[in-house]
């Protein structure tokens, strides 16, 4: 295993163990997720729990990527192509949505993964066709 796919493979988990908590706080805890992230609890809580469940369930779509992204390339490619649509997200909702400020950190946490993660996984590739050729 080539050191760049070792360490897009741990950055993939460590976005993983990000996502998961703040995911099942939001399933089965969001009034908890939204006073540690600074935000306001909106009722009906329904809304935050679904994102939580949705949350949850893309980090699972993650773990063959992370696990051998030779094998389940397109799932290491979504892993960090949703990590810039995140940024964008986050960032847009700010700017022109009247997000709370407080969300820009979601948006700088995805966009260190991602750029990371992308890095790793460019350069993972690109050994592994210099080692084929």
């Amino acid at each position: 295993m080539n050191s760049h796919r070792k360490w897009f493979s741990r950055l993939a988990w460590l976005g993983i163990l990000v996502n998961l908590p703040f995911g099942i706080l939001g399933l089965f805890a969001p009034d908890v997720l939204t006073a540690l992230a600074n935000l306001e609890s909106v009722p009906p809580t329904f809304w935050t729990r679904d994102a939580g469940l949705f949350l949850i369930m893309i980090s699972l779509f993650y773990v063959p990527g992370a696990l051998d992204p030779f094998r389940y390339r397109v799932n290491a490619w979504l892993l960090v192509i949703g990590r810039f649509v995140y940024v964008v997200f986050w960032s847009a909702g700010v700017c022109f949505l009247d997000f709370p400020r407080a969300t820009l950190n979601f948006a700088i946490v995805d966009l260190v993964l991602g750029m990371s993660q992308g890095i790793f996984l460019v350069l993972m590739f690109r050994a592994e066709l210099d080692r084929a050729n």
